[in-house]
């Protein structure tokens, strides 16, 4: 918009009379001229300026609920949705886009970097979760919690002996053999452990 209003005042032209709208209205082309010419039919012509117009196109580029939709994106967001084997930066990075977007009206943000900590915890993928909540507490920065999601990521990705989950899913082991991988009806069953007399 600043490059607009330089170009209004470097044509000699007042931002808040008529004429500043009509000489900008010769760079629209396709929509932009389409909603022009809805503006100039909608407002009297003492009452258009380019500051007016701008505001006009504003309401028709981003709707009035983008901060709900961008909020209920926040609310749905996980991990997991940035396929299987999205890294826990990748997964850090689009927390903290959403951190930056959500604004209310008044530009302030909506997240608190406490509900962004827990967020990228409660949402990282299930193997690395288990693991990271045993190694954080909530003292810590959020740059200090992604460095230690990502050690986690690293030393136990690639460690099926161990019975680590890998980023496609937790396989069971016997005698350091691949066995099955777990299925969803695995999940909440007990590990079956025998007593020991």
């Amino acid at each position: 918009m600043q490059e607009i209003l330089r170009w209004i005042t470097y044509q000699g032209l007042r931002q808040d009379k008529e004429e500043s709208v009509d000489r900008f209205s010769w760079m629209c082309i396709g929509m932009a001229l389409s909603w022009y010419n809805q503006y100039v039919m909608d407002k009297l012509e003492k009452e258009r300026n380019i500051h007016d117009f701008i505001l006009y196109l504003r309401k028709k580029v981003v709707p009035s609920i983008a901060a709900d939709l961008r909020w209920k994106e926040w609310e749905e967001y996980k991990h997991s949705k940035l396929g299987p084997n999205a890294s826990v930066n990748d997964h850090a990075q689009k927390c903290l886009e959403f951190y930056n977007d959500c604004l209310d009206k008044q530009g302030n943000k909506m997240i608190n970097m406490h509900a962004l900590k827990h967020k990228f915890v409660d949402k990282i993928l299930i193997p690395i979760r288990v693991l990271l909540k045993m190694q954080i507490n909530w003292d810590m920065t959020f740059e200090e919690i992604i460095v230690v999601a990502e050690k986690i990521q690293v030393l136990n990705t690639h460690d099926p002996a161990r019975g680590i989950t890998t980023l496609q899913g937790t396989y069971y082991y016997k005698n350091g053999k691949k066995i099955r991988q777990q299925t969803r009806e695995d999940r909440g069953k007990s590990l079956g452990f025998t007593q020991s007399n």
